[in-house]
């Protein structure tokens, strides 16, 4: 009898001594058994864990790091794209201002060209736009003569923004259709000699 007990709790200490010291284990029974535990019951690489993947966690917690973490513990709050800017906004912020031309003229004058310079840099920082050149005439002359010195003032603003590193720009002219100012005067027909902008995201 005395025997039979001795063996018994040799066999139990012998037990108990190969049994790793928590969070240690061998196998998942390593972990079960352990008292101090409170949820890790998964032997992973040594050690116990509390999850292998989502399926082992509950209340909709998701298996990170081996660890059952809600869904907004442990992760930043996905980032909203931002909208690009529409036509209008681009418009307000760029300050698309008409460039003007000199009678029967479609050289760029200085100040021209600085207002474009500033259109450039704008555009560039706004991403990828569809500009295109209109140009317009006074009222003097023919409807084909107009149309193309219309033509070649869009084209000289086109040409001068595609320097600057401007894509995706057309020209379209107007001739003398569409006046801003009707009176019969030189101040009003200067306001008509133009270039205008219309950007697009398209």
């Amino acid at each position: 009898m005395l025997r039979s007990a001795l063996v018994t709790f040799l066999a139990v200490a012998g037990a108990t001594a190969c049994h790793p010291k928590f969070p240690l284990c061998k196998t998942d029974s390593d972990c079960v058994a352990e008292e101090a535990n409170h949820g890790a019951v998964h032997c992973i690489d040594g050690q116990c864990q509390e999850c292998k993947a989502d399926s082992d966690c509950a209340g909709g917690k998701t298996c990170q790091s081996m660890r059952c973490e809600s869904p907004q513990s442990g992760t930043a709050a996905p980032v909203q794209p931002t909208a690009p800017p529409s036509a209008p906004d681009i418009v307000a912020a760029c300050h698309l201002d008409k460039v003007h031309f000199d009678f029967n003229s479609s050289d760029l004058s200085p100040a021209s060209r600085a207002i474009l310079d500033k259109v450039a840099q704008c555009l560039q920082q706004q991403g990828a736009v569809r500009v295109k050149i209109e140009g317009f005439c006074d009222e003097r002359g023919t409807e084909e003569y107009n149309l193309a010195l219309g033509e070649r003032r869009a084209s000289m603003v086109e040409q001068y923004l595609q320097q600057l590193g401007v894509q995706r720009v057309s020209t379209v002219s107007y001739g003398k259709e569409d006046p801003i100012c009707t009176q019969n005067t030189e101040a009003c027909w200067k306001r008509n000699r133009r270039a205008e902008f219309d950007v697009s995201r398209k």
